[in-house]
This record gives C-alpha cells, structure tokens and sequence, in this order.
C-alpha cells in the first residue's frame, strides 16, 4: 500500500482495524464480519497463540520479533481450528 493508510485513525489499533475492515469490505465486496468482532477475533489468536508459541519455547522477546512468515502460519493454524 506503498505506505499510504486508506483514512485516518491516529494510531488507535481499533479505529485501524474498522477502516481496513471497512476498506476491504468494499473493495472486495465482503460480507465481512462487523469491526468488533475482528478485534475480538484479533485478540483472541493474540492470546492463544502466545500460550501456544510460550509452551514451544519461545520467550516474550522471540514472540514479539517473529518472522512474519512465521507469524501468518500460526494465524492460518488458528483459523483453521476456529472454522
């Protein structure tokens, strides 16, 4: 997105999810879920996947730098068990 935001929302992590949400609701012509149940999905896999990667050995540190790749495969496991 070449580093342009779609609309403003002052570094507010929930304003940033509804425009997104919003955002790509339209673009793709979603039926997406509504924003509060994003960011509570969202925090949901936080939580979880945190006591997943701390069980597998990770320390705070390890989890708050990993790889994005990495980061987008344990979102994709949780997805999957919460289908």
């Amino acid at each position: 997105m070449s580093n342009s935001d779609i609309a403003a929302h002052n570094n507010e992590p929930v304003k940033v999810v509804t425009e997104v949400r919003n955002w790509l609701n339209t673009e793709a012509r979603l039926r997406a879920p509504g924003p509060a149940k994003v960011w509570g999905d969202f925090n949901d896999f936080m939580a979880a996947n945190y006591d997943v990667l701390k069980a597998r050995g990770f320390s705070d540190d390890d989890i708050e730098k990993l790889p994005v790749g990495e980061l987008i495969e344990c979102m994709q496991d949780w997805v999957t068990g919460h289908s």
